[in-house]
C-alpha cells in the first residue's frame, strides 16, 4: 500500500472528486477501481494530502463490497501511516467505524511503537535544528581577518613586537620582567644616591661617591656600610637582567615574526542568516567534505 514516487498527475484531485462522487452515488466498484488506482497496489503518484481520504473512501468500497479482508489491509495502511486517524461519522456507516475501531485495537501495540519511534525522530530532528541553528549563529558571528605586519615591530620594546604578533602570553612574560628589573635597577641607584649623600654618615671615603663608584678607605680596606655594596650589586645585576630580557625579547620577536596572521573576530550576523541552508558536500578538488550555505 505505499504510495509510488513516479511524477504526480495534475488531475488526481479531479479523479478523487470523481471516484468520491460514484462512492456516494452507491457505485462501490466503479468507485473501489478509481481509488485503487490512486491508492492501490500499483498506485499513481498522488497529492501527499489526498492519500489518506482517498484510502478511507477505497475502504469504503471495498467494505460495502463485502470484501472485508481487503478493507482490514487498507485500514492497516491508513493507521501504519496516520496512528491517530479516525473517519467521520458524517462520511462513513457504522459498520465500518466498528471495524476501523476493532483493527486500531488489534493494532494498538504496533501503532504504539510507531508513535514512539516518530516521537524520537522528531526529537532528533529539533536537536538537529538547534545544533544547525548554532551553528549558523557561530558562523555568522565570526569572520576571519588577515593581518600583515612590517619586520619594524620586531623592535618594540618591552613585549610589544610578541603583543603585534598575537603572542599575548610571551609579550606578558618579556613585559613583566622588564619592568621588573627596570625597577629594582632605577629603585637601587636611588637608594644609593640617598645613602651616599647623608651627611650623618660617618665614612668619609664615600661623601662625593655614586653607587658605581668604588668605595675604600685611605687605607684600603672597605668602609663599614655594606648596604651600599649590596645596592651597587643589587643595580649592577638589574641593568644586566633587564638588558638580557630586552635582547631575549628581540631573539623572540625575530624567531616568531610571521608577515601575516588571520585572526577570528566577531561580528554582527548578517541579516536573514537564519534562513541558511547548510549542507556537506564532496569537495572534488581535495580530500573531505566541504560546508556549503546557501541563503
Amino acid at each position: 500500500m505505499a504510495l509510488a514516487s513516479s511524477v504526480a498527475r495534475a488531475d488526481d484531485v479531479d479523479d478523487f472528486l470523481l471516484a468520491r462522487d460514484n462512492f456516494a452515488a452507491g457505485e462501490f466498484a466503479q468507485a473501489a477501481v478509481q481509488l485503487r488506482r490512486l491508492v492501490g497496489v500499483e498506485p499513481v503518484a498522488v497529492r501527499a494530502e489526498l492519500v489518506e481520504p482517498a484510502r478511507k473512501y477505497y475502504a469504503a468500497a471495498l467494505f460495502s463490497m463485502g470484501q472485508r479482508a481487503q478493507t482490514e489491509q487498507v485500514i492497516e495502511a491508513i493507521l501504519r501511516d496516520n496512528p491517530d486517524a479516525l473517519l467521520s461519522p458524517a462520511l462513513f456507516s457504522p459498520p465500518l467505524q466498528s471495524l476501523f475501531y476493532d483493527v486500531r485495537q488489534r493494532m494498538l501495540p504496533v501503532l504504539n511503537a510507531i508513535r514512539d519511534q516518530r516521537r524520537e525522530a522528531q526529537q532528533q530532528a529539533a536537536a538537529r535544528r538547534i545544533a544547525q541553528q548554532a551553528l549558523l549563529r557561530e558562523l555568522a558571528t565570526r569572520e576571519v581577518v588577515a593581518l600583515t605586519y612590517s619586520p619594524a615591530t620586531v623592535v618594540l620594546p618591552f613585549g610589544g613586537a610578541q603583543f603585534v604578533q598575537g603572542n599575548i602570553g610571551a609579550g606578558a612574560g618579556f613585559l613583566s620582567a622588564e619592568l621588573v628589573f627596570g625597577g629594582i635597577a632605577i629603585g637601587s641607584y636611588f637608594a644609593c644616591g640617598a645613602l651616599v649623600r647623608d651627611i650623618t654618615m660617618r665614612e668619609p671615603a664615600l661623601i662625593g661617591k655614586t653607587c658605581i663608584d668604588g668605595v675604600r678607605r685611605t687605607d684600603g680596606t672597605a668602609p663599614e656600610t655594606p648596604v651600599l655594596f649590596a645596592l651597587q650589586v643589587i643595580n649592577v645585576t638589574s641593568w644586566s637582567l633587564f638588558g638580557a630580557t630586552m635582547i631575549g625579547a628581540l631573539a623572540h620577536g625575530i624567531v616568531t615574526f610571521r608577515p601575516e596572521r588571520r585572526e577570528v573576530r566577531t561580528r554582527t550576523p548578517p541579516r536573514g542568516f537564519e534562513q541558511i541552508q547548510i549542507a556537506f558536500a564532496p569537495n572534488p578538488s581535495q580530500p573531505g567534505l566541504t560546508l556549503l550555505g546557501r541563503f
